[in-house]
């Protein structure tokens, strides 16, 4: 944070940065006390579209949450940024708030909502990532989420499906 507040963006005018963040500090307050003139692109990882799952895989402030990104969808709204992207890695816990968080990415004027097929970088055990894959054939609710992938709200031109096509 403390380089974004002090970074001098005329002494870089070229320079464009894309914030990678879980969203709940990205409120207008603090916006206003970083270099906002630079920045082209917010991407914001949430992974859930209630509550309840929200509370699971992040273990922050839904609501907190959905107000900085009406704010940050009125950044986007009044040309102030390039690009809002929401992504969700979809997981056993929260497949079924697909097509919710589709919804939630259009209200919030989001230009993409990324959908991403949870991956194993070695933080879960073989049995923990099995039980959490969902979008392997062998998972028990695999069906289930086939299901879900043919929502039409999953059909929004801003929903980027990712390694998700092969399943269609």
């Amino acid at each position: 944070f403390k380089l974004l507040r002090e970074f001098d963006s005329s002494a870089y005018p070229d320079l464009r940065i894309t914030l990678c963040t879980n969203g709940l500090l990205l409120t207008e307050r603090n916006w206003n006390l970083i270099c906002k003139e630079a920045v082209d692109v917010v991407y914001i990882s949430i992974d859930a579209a209630t509550p309840e799952t929200y509370a699971i895989n992040r273990g922050g402030d839904f609501d907190r949450l959905k107000e900085n990104l009406k704010f940050v969808g009125s950044l986007r709204s009044r040309g102030e940024l390039k690009s809002l992207v929401l992504s969700f890695v979809v997981q056993a816990n929260n497949y079924r708030e697909m097509p919710e968080f589709a919804s939630l990415g259009k209200s919030v004027n989001a230009d993409t909502v990324m959908f991403i097929q949870i991956g194993n970088t070695g933080i879960f055990t073989k049995e923990e990532f099995e039980r959490r894959a969902v979008h392997l054939p062998s998972h028990p609710e695999h069906s289930g989420l086939l299901e879900v992938l043919q929502d039409p709200r999953l059909s929004l031109p801003i929903v980027q499906l990712r390694n998700f096509a092969g399943l269609l």
